[in-house]
């Protein structure tokens, strides 16, 4: 899948101008704004025909931009990302392959000119696995780094990680991603599974050691209550971290996920689309739970049920397209109470161009 398509464009776009406009209101206050304030941004993509991005351009609300330039060799590798702001600083992406036009290396060319190597990977054909080591740039400790996870959609964080492994299935689809550290002991598990037709329905991250408790809360634990915390957030052998499934429609869209984060919360969102596959209708509900541990390690609830609302969201979406079927303007209303009306959140505007049909 090229670029262009992963953008959901169709037909040979060479460039996609989009002008966004977001109406937001400050509830930093008890109360929200009664009027919405006016922010914009945008983005120009440039595509080569074959649909490789060329180009990236954006535009912050702040007045800040900066621009992405993708430089290609000739049999189509990926050989450097130039990235330029407003104020000239130029900083770049290097990417070095073995013989076989797999990615070894990853170079970063920072605005004074060092050179440090961002990334490396190394593979193993029998075992069908691509391990990626990670920089090894200190950060403070409070930092949270996320690492997105092949297949997935989502990024999930491993305090202490140093290498992430792919593992594929005979169908070169990956179907699970270890997280290790620099002791190469396995801190986090992530697995995917498959239908029939492809698609994911099931996602799972199971979080292999303590990392996910602060550690003034573990020093106060006693052997009990860790055991029940672990169970609670889902580490080692008490059950996945956080779990996902996906439902999808005949034509493969998919209409439905259902997130859970241990055993304290969850997230139920339901999706519907038009007759051009774009999404019309999003809905989502977040439930959450209140436990305590006692002295014993027993999980206790509350002794009244929770009268609290559960958050909810709603999103609608309507399009105009042009000929090839690319919409070129896109109005997006929300509300996050059921008893509220509809209010206009954002509105995009594209101006697509076309690489002429010979």
């Amino acid at each position: 899948m090229n670029d262009r398509t992963k953008a959901e464009l169709r037909g040979p776009v060479s460039v996609c101008r989009t002008d966004t406009t977001m109406f937001v209101r400050d509830c930093s206050g008890k109360t929200c704004d009664a009027e919405p304030k006016e922010q914009t941004h945008s983005t120009i993509a440039h595509y080569h025909l074959d649909g490789r991005i060329a180009q990236y351009e954006h535009h912050n609300p702040d007045g800040s931009e900066w621009l992405s330039t993708y430089t290609y060799d000739a049999t189509g590798l990926l050989r450097e990302i130039e990235f330029r702001d407003a104020t000239g600083s130029v900083s770049k992406n290097i990417y070095l392959y073995d013989q076989s036009g797999r990615l070894q290396r990853v170079v970063a060319k920072l605005t004074d000119g060092t050179e440090d190597t961002a990334e490396m990977f190394s593979y193993d054909d029998q075992r069908k696995t691509k391990t990626r080591y990670l920089t090894s740039t200190p950060r403070p400790a409070e930092s949270l780094v996320m690492y997105a996870v092949e297949g997935s959609d989502v990024a999930i964080s491993a305090p202490g990680a140093t290498s992430l492994t792919t593992v594929y299935d005979d169908q070169d689809r990956p179907v699970e991603t270890l997280l290790h550290d620099s002791q190469h002991r396995l801190l986090s598990r992530v697995t995917l599974r498959y239908d029939d037709a492809g698609h994911i329905v099931d996602e799972s991250q199971t979080t292999e050691t303590e990392v996910t408790i602060p550690p003034d809360m573990l020093a106060q634990l006693n052997p009990a209550q860790l055991q029940s915390m672990k169970m609670l957030l889902g580490v080692g052998e008490e059950g996945p971290r956080w779990k996902r499934t996906h439902r999808y429609d005949a034509e493969g869209h998919r209409v439905e996920t259902v997130d859970r984060l241990g055993a304290f919360r969850g997230e139920w969102k339901t999706m519907a689309y038009n007759e051009h596959g774009n999404l019309r209708e999003e809905k989502s509900v977040r439930d959450s739970k209140e436990l305590s541990i006692d002295d014993q390690g027993r999980v206790v609830e509350p002794s009244e049920p929770s009268t609290r609302i559960r958050p909810m969201s709603e999103a609608r979406f309507s399009y105009q397209y042009d000929e090839q079927g690319n919409w070129i303007e896109r109005v997006i209303s929300s509300r996050t109470e059921a008893e509220k009306p509809f209010a206009v959140s954002s509105v995009d505007r594209r101006n697509v161009t076309y690489y002429p049909v010979v």
